[in-house]
């Protein structure tokens, strides 16, 4: 028993040795200051101040937490900052954005449209069409929309909340309309779950819903004024000047989203809109889109309606409770602990 004490007293105090060092070549990496001896100095090699014996040292930092970001005043400085050490197999170009976060978890989303080749199949194997030529990671959901029964698909709580309005909030509607199959398959996350890295992630969807979009940006941007409630078993309508008027496309161009990323992909070399998850109340065949000039608009699920065939598919990632972002020096960020 004695010779076991011995080696579970050595083995931790190894492992304290150890995050010490970890803790200085992080704060080296940083340029700021170094723990050692009780000395603290700063990148300069000055004393930065305190006791050189018992002052009060800097505590190393370990990340910001999904809370903690969501507490944070200036989200701008935030959201659409990439998580660099993100990247799933198969699909290893795609580069991820932080999205939005709740006081629970941070939610990515692909830099990009990513390419039709890496959008999932159905459980029945079944693909979206392809889109036009003209845009390589164009895709519509003919194909895809006889799989799905509509709402009934979407049992998690945690996916229907992500359509709150729709799902809870007094409403619990349903539906089986060609939209809600739509929303649906971009909704399935046994799918999409190719982009989920299990380590850290919870959960991929097909794109963010029309409540998440709204959330992400109203925070970046300092105000209320977009807003969305569902207005029947189709779909929802969106208000763009604090509720006073609702549809289902913002208008007039003065009040588009501001035609930047992690919002809006203006270089139309890929596709000209991100699809939304989220029905419309304009038609049972229609759900969101955010197109390249910042215009929330709703949009057919099928090819032979005005460009619908011109869309793309940007998926959301929600990343684990527990995981922590550490802040680059270049302004982006990393998830703590991945390799």
């Amino acid at each position: 028993k004695a010779e076991e004490a011995k080696k579970k007293y050595k083995e931790a105090e190894d492992l304290e040795n150890q995050t010490l060092a970890n803790y200085e070549a992080q704060l080296n990496r940083l340029g700021k200051s170094t723990v050692g001896s009780g000395d603290v100095t700063g990148g300069n090699g000055e004393h930065s101040g305190g006791d050189s014996e018992q002052g009060d040292q800097p505590i190393p930092s370990q990340g910001e937490s999904a809370s903690d970001i969501a507490q944070a005043e200036n989200k701008s400085e935030v959201y659409g900052k990439q998580v660099t050490n993100y990247t799933v197999e198969g699909a290893t170009d795609v580069k991820w954005d932080i999205f939005y976060a709740d006081t629970e978890n941070i939610y990515l989303i692909a830099d990009d449209y990513i390419e039709r080749s890496q959008l999932p199949a159905t459980e029945s194997g079944k693909k979206p069409n392809d889109g036009s030529s003209g845009y390589p990671s164009a895709a519509y959901f003919t194909n895809v929309i006889s799989d799905y029964n509509g709402s009934t698909d979407i049992i998690d709580d945690r996916i229907k909340a992500l359509n709150n309005d729709y799902f809870n909030n007094g409403h619990s509607y349903t539906s089986t309309n060609e939209n809600m199959k739509a929303v649906a398959y971009m909704l399935d996350i046994k799918i999409w779950n190719k982009f989920a890295k299990y380590e850290v992630a919870d959960y991929a969807i097909g794109g963010p819903t029309i409540e998440l979009l709204f959330k992400s940006y109203n925070e970046t941007h300092g105000s209320e004024k977009y807003k969305v409630q569902a207005k029947s078993s189709t779909g929802y309508e969106i208000s763009w000047d604090s509720g006073s008027t609702w549809g289902t496309m913002i208008s007039p161009s003065s009040n588009y989203l501001e035609a930047k990323k992690p919002y809006v992909i203006s270089n139309q070399s890929k596709a000209n809109a991100m699809w939304i998850a989220s029905p419309s109340e304009s038609d049972a065949r229609h759900i969101f889109r955010v197109v390249n000039d910042g215009c929330v608009f709703r949009a057919a699920t099928w090819d032979t309606y005005y460009h619908q065939n011109y869309y793309g598919f940007r998926p959301i990632v929600c990343l684990k409770s527990d995981v922590k972002l550490q802040k680059s020096e270049d302004g982006n960020y990393t998830i703590v602990g991945l390799e």
